[in-house]
Parts: C-alpha cells; structure tokens; sequence
C-alpha cells in the first residue's frame, strides 16, 4: 500500500485559480517585499511531513481494527483516540485536525456498521437443516400446512421508507408525539454520553458482560465530576 504526498493539497478560490485567499494575499505581500525572490516555494525547507507513507499505512491497520485490540474500552473511534494511539505506535503526535487530513488521506469515512446476527452453528450444520426444511415442504402431504411463525412491531411512531421524489423535494412523514424536552433534562447528556462510550457498536455476548461494562463507565463518570467539582 502506498500514498503519495504532496505536502499540502491545493484548493481553487473563487476566481478558478490556486490556493485560497489567505494563501494570494501572504504570497502578494512577499512579491512586494522580495520581488521574484518572494515566489520562491519553501516549504521543503520544513521538514520532514508526518504524514509519510509509513504512518498513514499504520493508521490503515489501526482504523481497520477494533477499538479494544488498543486498550480502549470506548466502542467507537474518535479523533482524539486515533492521535494517542497512533502517537503510542509511531512516536509522532499530531493535531487532531491533522489526523482529519490524515484520515481523508487513506479514504476512511465515518459511517454506521452493519448490525449483523452471528449463528452459533456451523456453516454445515445451517446448511443441513435448511436442506431438511426444504424437503420437507417439498414433500408435504397435502392435509397438511407450512406455517411460518415470526413477531413484528406496530406502533404510531412510523418507519422510514424509500420513496421517490422530485428534485429539490423532501417529503415529510410527520406524526405527533408526546412532548420530549432532552435539552431540559440533565440526564440526558448522561445517557448520551453513555452510548456513545459503552453501547453504541459494543459487541458483548450477553446482559451480564454489557451491564459490567455499563457499571465501569458509570463509576469512573462519577469519580471524574466528583474530583471536579472538589477541585472547583
């Protein structure tokens, strides 16, 4: 895997040309002061870049890893836990907005995982039964039915469907509900906070080890406000 890096990736301004306007105005002003010497482009003279090849190839592995491989008992990556861990492998620290740049460079985004059920069977063990139900259908005498048998939820709150529109058109699917004032509510943000470092995206096997989990954070939530406040 490799990246190529350009230390520094143009932008066009509003004119169609190169750079942005803070960027026209510094180069003008040395053009003034140093004439044709003003022009001369310096930035080799920086350094070396921190978002060299071996870097951002490590940040590939850690991204594309879990969260708990690193120490991290927060289900989901921030920027923030990137630079720490990334500073921990390589020695390097750098600004959370750098690791912004950083992440663009090797095409990750930030989107939702895909909730999957994993069996407790073996693939030939799935594989035999549905072969056995698909038979027996088959084979079905005929004073008998097939029933298949499955819950599903009905409440006022609607679901959001696909549905074709018009450009510059957004349908709505309004239904009133029970006033929620969660800007109100202190507690809310506890529980905001809660999800975002312990049940969003967790992967415990059962109540028990998520409950442990939910526990901890809750402790060491308390502990830190508690020293704060004592501090203030």
């Amino acid at each position: 895997m490799g990246y190529v890096h350009d230390r520094g990736v143009p932008k066009k301004d509003h004119c169609g040309g190169i750079g942005d306007s803070s960027t026209t105005y510094r180069v003008a002003a040395r053009f003034c002061e140093e004439d044709a010497d003003g022009l001369v482009d310096h930035r080799d003279e920086n350094g070396e870049t921190k978002l060299c090849d071996e870097s951002l190839s490590t940040l590939w592995d850690v991204v594309e890893s879990c969260r708990l491989d690193h120490g991290w008992k927060r289900p989901t990556w921030t920027r923030e836990m990137l630079v720490k861990t990334m500073e921990r492998k390589t020695g390097i620290r750098i600004h959370v907005s750098t690791m912004s740049v950083a992440l663009s460079r090797i095409g990750a985004r930030r989107g939702r995982p895909k909730p999957i059920v994993e069996s407790t069977w073996s693939k030939q063990a799935k594989n035999k039964r549905l072969r056995e139900l698909r038979e027996l259908v088959e084979d079905l005498p005929d004073d008998e039915v097939v029933v298949y048998d499955d819950e599903v939820d009905v409440h006022l709150n609607p679901k959001i469907g696909l549905d074709w529109m018009v450009k510059g058109q957004q349908k709505e699917v309004l239904h009133f509900l029970p006033p929620y004032c969660p800007d109100h509510n202190k507690i809310e943000r506890a529980w905001q906070d809660l999800h975002a470092n312990v049940t969003c995206n967790h992967k415990c096997s059962d109540m028990s080890e998520l409950m442990k989990n939910v526990r901890y954070y809750l402790r060491q939530r308390n502990k830190h406000k508690t020293q704060h406040a004592t501090a203030a």
